[in-house]
This record gives structure tokens, C-alpha cells and sequence, in this order.
């Protein structure tokens, strides 16, 4: 949902991103975009639309005319390797780095993207730089993660994400749990169960 009321989301029967004003007006933003089944849509204060596909492991930037630009390119989850930095691409740009299964997409007042990816939170700043904010590429919660450093934190995974004023990060996951990552990079349980998975 946009600052005005206004919805969007992705229609896989169509290929397209669609868009249901506060109004109740449907109309169609972009067609022709495989593999967006379900995925998180996020809007910019442009109108500018982000969306991922998981089954391409890519994000897209669609602007207000329609017009579609690679934020991260299509790649197979078999290239995508053993989840160490210089695999997946990390401090270089998002158009030569590799996701894996990324379900949701957020974007802030600066324009910088996050990115719901395989047990980790990946962000592209404006300079179009990925890195990870959260998570070490491992699905194993533990209390000791407790207000430490995110990006050494197992995390579960991130399905739905959402961003404050301050730069923090909210983000639910499959194991019944709200995990916050604040703006300066700490990881802590917002919400849930304290339990330990392994």
C-alpha cells in the first residue's frame, strides 16, 4: 500500500502488477513479469514499484509508465553456491549478485531496498551496492543471538518485512516470531516465543 491508500500486488495468472486505488479502481502498472507468484510488492514514495521473484531469484524496479528495470538478475538456486560473501555477491553490485528464494521486498523514504532472502536480509543502497543487514545464511535460532550483531545471527526465515522512520527493521518469519534489526545493526526478538530451534 502506497502513502494515499492505494494497493498493489502481483498477478501471477497475468504476469503483471496491478493496482486497486483507495477508490476501488483496478488497473494493470506492468505486464510481461514471470515468476511473481505471491511475492512482496513495495512502493516508493515516486510511485516507482519493487518487487522479487522467488522462482528466478531476481528483484525488478517497475517505474510509474511501466517501464521495467534488473535490480538484482535471474539466476539458478545451483549457481548460488555455499552462501559465503564473495558467492552471493556481497559489497558489489546487486546486478552481479545472487539471491535465493526472496519472498518479500521493502524500500525507505532514501530509496534504499531490503530484501527478504534465504535467511538473511540483503540491502541495496542507492549507489545500487548489496549487503547483508541480517542473518549468516543459517535457519537455527538461538538466545545467544540476543542484541548481537545481526549479521552474525542465525535467523530464521524472513517472509514479510517492514521499515520504521528510524531505519529499523521488522521482519516475521516462519518459526513464530517477530525479529527487529535495528538502524545500527543490533538483532533482537520483537515479538514471540523466546524459544531456542535448532
Amino acid at each position: 500500500m502506497d502513502s494515499i491508500g492505494d494497493i498493489y500486488f502481483t498477478d501471477y495468472s497475468n504476469s503483471s502488477v496491478r493496482k486497486i486505488t483507495k477508490y476501488g479502481v483496478l488497473s494493470t502498472i506492468s505486464t510481461g513479469l514471470s515468476n511473481v507468484l505471491n511475492n512482496g510488492v513495495a512502493v516508493d514514495s515516486s510511485g516507482n514499484v519493487f518487487l522479487v521473484h522467488d522462482l528466478s531469484n531476481s528483484a525488478t524496479k517497475v517505474f510509474p509508465n511501466g517501464t521495467k528495470v534488473t535490480l538484482v538478475a535471474p539466476s539458478q538456486v545451483g549457481n548460488w553456491g555455499n552462501g559465503s560473501s564473495h558467492i552471493i555477491g556481497d559489497g558489489s553490485s546487486a546486478l552481479s549478485a545472487k539471491l535465493k528464494y526472496p519472498v518479500d521486498i521493502a524500500v525507505d523514504s532514501q530509496g534504499v531496498i531490503y530484501i527478504a532472502d534465504y535467511f538473511r536480509i540483503r540491502k541495496i543502497d542507492k549507489s545500487g551496492i548489496i549487503t547483508t543487514v541480517a542473518g549468516n545464511g543459517s535457519d537455527s535460532y538461538s538466545s545467544a543471538s540476543e542484541n548481537s550483531r545481526a549479521t552474525a545471527c542465525s535467523i530464521p526465515n524472513a517472509y514479510k518485512l517492514a521499515l520504521d522512520s528510524n531505519g529499523n527493521i521488522y521482519y516475521a518469519t516462519e518459526r513464530a516470531r517477530i525479529g527487529f534489526v535495528s538502524s545500527s545493526g543490533i538483532y533482537r526478538t520483537f515479538a514471540g516465543p523466546n524459544l531456542i530451534y535448532k
